[in-house]
């Protein structure tokens, strides 16, 4: 069974088992066929429509409960994580970054003394899930970015035309994890040698890429890059990682949908979570077991 996150329908019958949701697994880019699926039909490998809750708390270490039911707004801009989410402090971030004009305002700023590591390595419901269980980080947030359009919506970035990769914010405390030991991690959780690839998912918002904030992330980067392609875990093919200053404007991290966010944590049984997201975590538990919360 071939599994794809991109937006062409791959059959899988779907479970009529009565301790799932009656809502059935559709394509992951949407179509009004997917939405109005039923438990009798068939249904496609990753899910968009959003699971029976409308809101989570997204605050740092908060326990994600379910709310009442409610459709996703209308219109081609889609509610943000953001508008849902609780601010992990209310002190103001670090002056040496700016990080509200990088995507990071409100609710979305980090902690004082926190940092954040901006990574792209294919399906970003694949890394959030490892990252959201690494010791010294608050939370990670799926999310866009190294785009040219402004406030992209999921359908857009499907479409493969506004330029973003789809990423993970990973929010971390540097006095117990280093960005070092983050990219060592996201290295080990994706294939940086296959350009706008990862598996059977193909197109420009799947690359690898880093995009840091800060002279000292990019050093780092760059050594761990070396020490990667040096110790060439992935093989003889060289790295195709694009390593990028986070900028502001299009480019900068826009937080993804509500229904992106801790999906695997929410939706196990969907089939791309089982085959492809929970392999992921698994060899993050195994290999960085030092690193587990």
């Amino acid at each position: 069974m071939r599994l794809s996150c991109g937006g062409r329908l791959l059959p899988l019958l779907a479970s009529s088992s009565t301790t799932k949701p009656a809502l059935l697994l559709a394509a992951r880019a949407p179509t009004a066929a997917a939405a109005a699926a039923s438990t009798s039909s068939l249904a496609a490998t990753k899910a968009v429509v959003a699971p029976p809750r409308s809101s989570y708390s997204l605050a740092a270490g908060a326990t994600i409960t379910a709310a009442a039911p409610s459709p996703r707004p209308a219109g081609p801009h889609r509610r943000r994580a953001a508008t849902t989410m609780a601010a992990s402090s209310s002190a103001p971030a670090p002056s040496s970054v700016d990080w509200a004009s990088l995507g990071f305002a409100g609710p979305l700023a980090p902690a004082p003394g926190e940092d954040v590591a901006v990574l792209g390595g294919g399906c970003f419901w694949c890394i959030e899930a490892a990252f959201n269980g690494m010791k010294g980080v608050s939370r990670a947030l799926s999310g866009y970015a190294g785009g040219h359009v402004e406030s992209p919506t999921y359908e857009e970035i499907c479409d493969k035309k506004t330029g973003h990769a789809e990423v993970v914010g990973v929010y971390y405390d540097p006095g117990v994890v280093s960005f070092e030991q983050i990219l060592n991690v996201f290295y080990a959780l994706h294939d940086p040698t296959t350009p706008n690839q990862q598996g059977n998912d193909v197109g420009p918002q799947y690359r690898s890429a880093i995009y840091t904030i800060g002279d000292a992330q990019r050093a780092a980067a760059e050594k761990v890059m070396r020490e990667v392609a040096e110790a060439k875990i992935w093989g003889d093919k060289p790295l195709t990682t694009e390593l990028a200053p986070l900028q502001a404007g299009p480019k900068k991290f826009w937080v993804a949908e509500d229904y992106h966010q801790r999906y695997a944590e929410r939706v196990p049984g969907n089939p791309y979570c089982q085959f492809v997201v929970a392999p992921k975590v698994s060899k993050f538990r195994s290999k960085f077991a030092h690193l587990l919360k």
